[in-house]
Formats: C-alpha cells, structure tokens, sequence
C-alpha cells in the first residue's frame, strides 16, 4: 500500500509540473522505482542522474528526481543527507532524510548522500 501511494504521489507531482507549463518538457512516471537503504557508513558518492552526450542527447529519459523518505525515527546526527550542489558545482543545500519527506530536483544536477552513521 505505501508504495502504491508512493507512485500516486509521483504521477501527481508529475500532473502538476505538466499543469504549470513551465518546465521545458512534458513529465511522465516510470513504471519502476528505486528503493535504497543504506545502513552505518553507507552513502552514495556525487554524482547526476541523467547527461547529455557530446551529441547533446541525454543519457536516459529521467528529467526530475523524486525522493521519498520513509525511514522513521531519524535524526539530523544519524546521517545520510541529501547534499545537492548548484548549477556551477560551488553552492550546496543539505536536506535531512525524515520520514515523509519529498524532494523533488532536476535530474542533471550533482547530488550525493553523505554517510550513515546508524
């Protein structure tokens, strides 16, 4: 049942990018997520989840990320942050991974998960 909310919750942000207009191409859902989980000293080194070629073309048809976070009693000392860096690779944002919590971001931009420490 979470995960079928999940992908409801995917299709309607997707619904609502599409409905604003602003976004440079139309949203669609894929029909597979992925699931991770990493436990004490796991993390995910920088990286984009999507590139363009040297021809321009993309890597894969991903334009946005959406995380969902579904790990409970969870503390900002525990770890495993989302650290997002800017167009220009200098500023960053650090976003805590408490339960419930969506974040939703272009899919071109580095990102990586900093170290779990439980």
């Amino acid at each position: 049942p979470t995960l079928a909310r999940l992908a409801r919750l995917q299709r309607g942000v997707a619904a609502a990018i599409n409905a604003d207009g602003r976004w440079r191409e139309t949203l669609t859902v894929p029909a597979s997520s992925m699931l991770s989980c990493y436990g004490a000293g796991g993390r995910y080194r920088k990286h984009t989840d999507n590139s363009r070629g040297a021809d321009g073309v993309c890597g894969n048809a991903r334009a946005l990320t959406c995380i969902c976070y579904l790990n409970l009693d969870w503390a900002a000392e525990d770890g495993g942050a989302l650290r997002i860096y800017d167009e220009s690779g200098g500023d960053t944002v650090e976003i805590t991974p408490a339960a419930g919590r969506v974040v939703v971001f272009d899919s071109f931009l580095e990102h990586e998960v900093l170290e779990a420490r439980r």
